[in-house]
């Protein structure tokens, strides 16, 4: 096994790791509202392909701990809307508020652009092959953690 090629994969990713994405812009008051996750939680919630914590865990790749925990922030300061489904009582329903309707509308447009200028220098055959490998590389990393917590 090539030593520096080990180093240099680990290198990477704590330099990604300390990469900070665009923040969300403040939606009222003096502080920021909302951290990168809920963002995107609120984007998935807002494109409807949502259908309970279930759903929020596979899609945003976190815990049902930390789903459950940005539902409650985001509801108490009023971006969405929970409710219980009247044909299956377990099963959570979640919709944007007018406020987060409107926040993912600015918040989308702000990061549509960012990402837009990422791919526009990266190129977009070589963004396409890096999402390839790296959705690639994830399935590799998850199947070999898999196997590792299983024993």
């Amino acid at each position: 096994m090539d030593e520096q090629l080990t180093k240099g994969l680990i290198e990477t990713f704590l330099r990604f790791k300390r990469i900070k994405m665009p923040i969300p812009p403040k939606t009222g008051g003096g502080k920021q509202d909302l951290s990168v996750m809920e963002t995107v939680l609120l984007k998935k919630i807002s494109e409807g392909s949502i259908d309970g914590f279930c759903d929020l865990e596979e899609e945003c790749h976190v815990s049902k701990s930390a789903v459950s925990q940005m539902v409650g922030v985001l509801e108490e300061k009023g971006f969405i809307t929970r409710d219980i489904d009247k044909t299956n009582r377990r099963k959570r329903l979640l919709g944007l508020t007018p406020k987060g309707r409107g926040t993912v509308d600015t918040i989308g447009k702000e990061m549509d652009a960012y990402f837009a200028g990422i791919i526009q220098r990266f190129g977009e055959n070589d963004t396409r092959l890096l999402v390839s490998l790296c959705n690639r590389f994830a399935e590799i990393v998850e199947e070999r953690s898999e196997k590792i917590h299983r024993h």
